[in-house]
């Protein structure tokens, strides 16, 4: 099949320009998996060994409790010990949702010594809304190019029997 479209990048993309905007020193999505659990889908600013670190754990407290309340947060970060338990500064996490369905949360983390000024607040509240129609889209079109190259699959099989194409139809 097709490779799926690269959200991951896209919303990195994203993600780097959220934090240039803001003056932050890093930010990340976390979504929701398959199973039910929050995990890092992309970040910006943080070292390749500790990206590999969070997607191998569960998403911090901080933003489980942001996205079950549907409320924004901000954080000290040395409290949180996140991103990394050395970790100074402040930090915020706002729920990312689109229709009323929660897809995840996004993390801003600032220096040592920063506070975000209630305008940056807002900014990264509405950076989340465009995340989150973001993340919709790309399900969409992802969805779109799997059905797209079933129907392939299936006209491609111009003598194929029967007993084929009602396999095909079940994705074996």
């Amino acid at each position: 099949p097709p490779p799926p479209l690269e959200r991951h990048r896209v919303v990195g993309e994203a993600l780097r320009h959220l934090a240039r905007l803001v003056r932050a020193d890093a930010t990340g999505v976390y979504l929701f998996d398959a199973e039910g659990r929050l995990r890092l889908c992309a970040s910006f600013g943080l070292p390749q060994w500790l990206v590999a670190q969070l997607e191998a754990r569960a998403a911090p407290a901080t933003l489980v409790r942001t996205v079950a309340s549907r409320r924004r947060a901000v954080f000290e970060t040395g409290h949180e010990r996140f991103p990394q338990p050395t970790a100074e500064g402040q930090g915020m996490a706002v729920p990312l949702a689109c229709d009323q369905e929660v897809l995840g949360g996004l993390f801003v983390v600032g220096g040592r010594g920063r506070a975000f000024l209630p305008g940056e607040i807002q900014v990264v509240e509405t950076v989340a809304v465009y995340l989150g129609i973001l993340v919709v889209q790309q399900r969409k079109i992802e969805d779109f190019q799997r059905r797209l190259y079933q129907v392939h699959r299936l006209t491609s099989f111009g003598a194929a029997s029967v007993p084929e194409l009602g396999e095909l139809c079940d994705g074996r």
